[in-house]
């Protein structure tokens, strides 16, 4: 599935085209894009808006835990709609993962660095693992060799976490993720845009559009 890694009005415009599952997020692109939009906001705009879509949870302030039981309860917000990302530090997460799963939504260890994180995710029974390509590549990490590892051990049935590639600064590296064996990709909005255009080399299209006949 395609993501897009913004929150912005474009985003949600792109969105409306069908190839996009939906948007992620967490609190550096809601500060970017919707700088007056807190947690609530968020989930509360995007309870309205056709799709699946990623916002993060903060890992010392769970007021946004004690509210999303209440919103929950009161049916205020659809958790199938959602998927929590959890910055994937496991002993931190650990108390977290059951609350957040019992109120129905989907969760994401996010920011995925090593071969052992993941291994805790998918003991842990996760719905996605987030790898950070490029921020793995600026501090002179192997992203693909991790998710080559990554697939080694990977049990695949029905619990299997998803791996969802984030952090992708251009379209050929997000065709080289797919050969890479991830599942989903999320992508900002300028590569969305780009991810869409279609490439004729030998003029393809004017030439068939030329020679149509009805």
């Amino acid at each position: 599935m395609l993501f897009i890694d913004s929150f912005s009005d474009k985003a949600l415009e792109l969105l409306k085209t069908g190839f996009f599952s939906g948007l992620t997020t967490n609190p550096s692109i809601l500060k970017r894009d919707r700088p007056g939009m807190g947690f609530k906001d968020v989930i509360l705009f995007l309870n309205t808006i056709p799709g699946l879509h990623f916002v993060q949870g903060s890992m010392e302030n769970l007021k946004w835990l004690e509210w999303l039981r209440e919103v929950v309860k009161e049916k205020k917000v659809n958790p199938e709609k959602f998927v929590i990302k959890l910055l994937w530090e496991p002993i931190r997460c650990f108390n977290l993962i059951n609350d957040v799963r019992d109120l129905g939504f989907k969760i994401c260890a996010t920011a995925v660095y090593s071969l052992n994180q993941y291994y805790l995710a998918e003991i842990s029974k996760v719905d996605y693992v987030a790898i950070y390509f490029d921020r793995m590549r600026r501090t002179y990490m192997n992203p693909f060799k991790l998710i080559h590892d990554i697939l080694k051990i990977r049990v695949t049935d029905l619990n299997t976490p998803r791996i969802i590639a984030a952090s992708i600064k251009n379209v050929e590296d997000a065709n080289n993720l797919l050969i890479a064996g991830v599942n989903d990709l999320t992508l900002p909005l300028d590569v969305s845009i780009e991810f869409l255009k279609a490439t004729f080399p030998l003029n393809d299209l004017e030439k068939f559009e030329k020679d149509f006949k009805f």
